[in-house]
């Protein structure tokens, strides 16, 4: 009988257990979007909980060689959060020394902790933290976030200023 109980407690606690991904990194979009190889299919990965500047902003280009640097051509293993509307894996990123990418990028000021879609204290802290030293992306006095300006390019957009 206690085997039993044994057994079956060791089958629950397997299931909540995450289960992880190991691929190689085979192309960077930007700071926060990469391509991963597993099992010879290319997946579109996004990191979760950060949002790295966009092309066009600053800090946007040195976030991207951040993760090139420390991704490109290497080992990952990412731990799946969910599939976005765009078809993309987002997941926890974790590098070869076992080091998580989010971590990494909000901490060296090349990255928001996206709290609309994350509650994560850890991220909170760094980034805190990296304001506080003025790292990266918090040199600037007010950087204005990737979704405020996302937001404004499409207001942008959708209001043309008018022809003189």
């Amino acid at each position: 009988m206690r085997k039993a109980f044994f057994l079956i407690g060791a089958i629950l606690l397997m299931g909540f257990q995450s289960k992880l991904i190991e691929g190689v990194v085979t192309s960077v979009q930007d700071g926060d979007s990469m391509e991963v190889t597993i099992n010879g299919k290319v997946v579109v990965v996004r990191i979760n909980a950060i949002d790295c500047p966009e092309d066009g902003q600053g800090y946007s280009q040195k976030a991207k060689q951040y993760t090139i640097l420390h991704t490109l051509n290497k080992k990952v293993k990412l731990e799946k959060i969910t599939i976005d509307v765009h078809g993309r894996m987002i997941a926890n990123v974790f590098l070869e020394d076992g080091s998580n990418l989010a971590q990494n990028l909000v901490a060296g000021g090349y990255a928001w902790h996206y709290t609309q879609y994350s509650n994560d204290a850890k991220l909170a802290e760094l980034e805190k933290k990296a304001r506080n030293k003025k790292l990266g992306l918090w040199i600037e006095a007010n950087p204005m976030s990737p979704w405020e300006y996302k937001e404004k390019k499409k207001q942008a957009a959708a209001n043309p200023a008018p022809k003189q």
